[in-house]
């Protein structure tokens, strides 16, 4: 029944608002953690909702992918394109309120309170709503006959871990040149998928290694 899904993802947009609002509106969305600039800085603004996403992983992915909330026949991964109408839905909400901020809002590098509030709370409600959203899609799809998915599924927990570092330095690398948008991100794209899912593959050659991703 869909009230008990609704509940369980109530429950997470919760946690992702009670983590994400604190910093975004003590640090801003503009301040960065640079430990010597190397080799990962870290988003004021999300330093809480990292890990509460990854906890939050790792207890669903402890009940299981057969019988728990993410069984592939439950009422969750049945009606996936709630979750995805919910995520268009608060990135709706996001391009509204920057809408807001550069047309509406008189002092653009202070905008007052509610606007910041109302942003870190479409903000957060967007990363909960794709966290339903991506994998009842995919587990809903599983067993299409996708070759390049195939392929990436062994490796997909290590590039999930690893992406991060290429994601970050290829956008830096990409910033300056005067290519167009597309090229830029095509080439993003490319590289962090091939180093992370190159690192991952190498890492899964060390058997303590293996276990883990």
């Amino acid at each position: 029944m869909l009230h008990y899904p609704l509940t369980g993802f109530l429950i997470f947009l919760v946690i992702a608002n009670l983590a994400y609002l604190p910093p975004h509106l003590g640090f801003g969305d503009g301040f960065w953690f640079m430990p010597g600039h190397f080799p990962l800085p870290l988003q004021a603004s999300r330093v809480l909702l990292y890990p509460a996403f990854f906890v939050g992983g790792v207890a669903i992915g402890a009940a299981g992918l057969r019988a728990g909330p993410f069984a592939a026949d439950g009422a969750l991964v049945r009606r996936w394109w709630i979750w995805f109408g919910l995520s268009y839905g608060c990135y709706g909400a996001i391009l509204l309120l920057a809408y807001a901020h550069h047309n509406w809002i008189a002092d653009f590098d202070s905008p007052p309170l509610w606007w910041r509030a109302a942003y870190g709370s479409a903000v957060a409600s967007f990363c909960a709503a794709m966290a339903f959203g991506v994998p009842t899609f995919f587990l809903r799809w599983a067993k299409a006959p996708l070759a390049l998915m195939d392929r990436l599924q062994p490796s997909a927990y290590g590039i999930y871990l690893l992406h991060f570092l290429p994601l970050l330095w290829l956008q830096y690398l990409v910033y300056d040149p005067a290519w167009p948008a597309g090229v830029k991100f095509a080439i993003v794209l490319a590289g962090t998928l091939s180093v992370s899912w190159l690192a991952t593959v190498l890492l899964r050659r060390i058997p303590l290694v293996a276990r883990i991703v």
